[in-house]
């Protein structure tokens, strides 16, 4: 299906990593097939973020590892980078809110979220 305006895509990642394992690259691959079809319509937000281990410049230099990394791999399958707007937060707005984050819940915070504007 075609992606909606507001549509949010999640991709996680390893802790201390922005490489994209086999599981996104193929997530992105679906995704990408599907954006095709709005890019001239449509922007699309990639925003990093990270868990609330490390200091605070590395997460943000992180994140926007991440989400350029993604970028990248959308554009390597079709998807027109200059419909693409990158940002990174750091640890800002958890998917999980704690103080002391279970393995679990840091994994779920280590994220980019692809969203259809």
């Amino acid at each position: 299906p075609v992606p909606e305006r507001g549509t949010t895509e999640l991709v996680y990642f390893d802790h201390n990593s922005s490489y994209l394992g086999e599981k996104a690259q193929q997530q992105l691959r679906e995704l990408s097939n599907r954006l095709s079809a709005i890019m001239s319509t449509n922007k699309i937000e990639v925003v990093g973020y990270s868990d609330n281990t490390g200091e605070q410049h590395y997460n943000l230099w992180i994140t926007e590892r991440r989400a350029n990394r993604v970028i990248a791999f959308l554009a390597e399958n079709g998807v027109e980078p200059s419909v693409c707007v990158a940002g990174w937060k750091g640890a800002e707005n958890p998917l999980k809110q704690c103080s002391e984050c279970t393995d679990e819940e840091n994994r779920a915070n280590r994220r980019v979220e692809i969203i259809v504007r």
